[in-house]
């Protein structure tokens, strides 16, 4: 088709087009109706063209009030569970940091209460121990007990047996000398010989036995008889009971040696002679071999 003929032809359409509109047809009608129909009104057909200003114009200002109200629409159906949902996690949190320290609470009380549990049995455990110790002491205690009183029953036969030794009769003879050492004997000869052993046991006793001896061998010119001796030697071996490893000892020389100023001394009524003749009181020497009491000679 050539353009001359085009006008024409729309002309008639329009015509056609014209008469549906104002018998307002149906839309069955409207089944040969296309895409070249439509320009052709939109452009040409001015009761169409009158009805897109009225809507147009008419719906403008709702459209802009309802356009944003419908974008708005989900935020303000949803603001409010969303909230509502926001404190509610919110209160979870908090709840779950309150049973967290409840939790840390409990936690630490169990560790306390385990760590008191631990320390109660090693106290137990340790008094355990004690006691399996003591019982086995109180064992070794009552066996030592049974033998202690056999070794007393033995004493006690051995004291019913018991004779006076010759060193407490001395003493018992000799009540002068037992005074000047400060003894009082009892009657009952076996608590006599404890306390003889016990105070001629000592140091300073047993130097004041010596001088007590020599005193009486001076004032009597006489050597110390046997019976002196002898408490002196017995004297002598109590105190070194208890050094034995540095024991005391008597200083004993022999007759024709020569004087030695060191370890003897004359009695008092003599002054010449420097060959010993007679031993009268042997001395003292502790157990370095230093003198305490020198030998009491007569020289020639």
């Amino acid at each position: 088709m050539n353009a001359a003929n085009r006008p024409e032809m729309q002309n008639k359409r329009l015509m056609e087009l014209t008469s549906l509109w104002d018998e307002q047809s149906k839309p069955e009608m409207f089944d040969k109706f296309t895409p070249a129909d439509l320009r052709l009104m939109l452009e040409t057909f001015a009761p169409l063209q009158d009805m897109i200003r009225q809507i147009a114009n008419n719906s403008a200002a709702p459209l802009a009030r309802v356009i944003p109200a419908l974008a708005s629409a989900p935020e303000a159906k949803t603001a409010a569970p969303d909230t509502r949902i926001q404190q509610q996690l919110e209160a979870s949190r908090a709840e779950i940091a309150r049973l967290e320290a409840l939790a840390s609470e409990d936690a630490d009380k169990l560790k306390k209460a385990a760590d008191s549990i631990e320390r109660q049995s090693e106290k137990i455990a340790a008094l355990k121990q004690d006691k399996t110790q003591l019982e086995q002491q109180i064992v070794r205690a009552q066996q030592g007990a049974g033998n202690l009183q056999a070794e007393i029953d033995s004493l006690n036969k051995q004291l019913v047996q018991f004779q006076s030794p010759a060193e407490l009769q001395t003493l018992r003879d000799d009540a002068e000398l037992a005074r000047n050492l400060g003894l009082e004997l009892p009657a009952n000869d076996q608590q006599a010989l404890i306390a003889m052993v016990a105070v001629l046991a000592q140091k300073d006793n047993l130097e004041r036995l010596w001088d007590n001896l020599k005193e009486r061998c001076e004032a009597e010119k006489r050597p110390a008889n046997n019976q002196e001796l002898s408490l002196l030697i017995s004297a002598l071996g109590w105190y070194n009971h208890n050094w034995k490893l540095r024991p005391f000892r008597l200083l004993q020389p022999v007759d024709g040696a020569s004087f030695d100023f060191e370890q003897q001394q004359k009695a008092k009524h003599q002054t010449d002679g420097e060959t010993l003749s007679q031993i009268w009181l042997p001395g003292l020497a502790d157990g370095a071999g230093k003198p305490l009491r020198k030998t009491l000679v007569l020289t020639r």
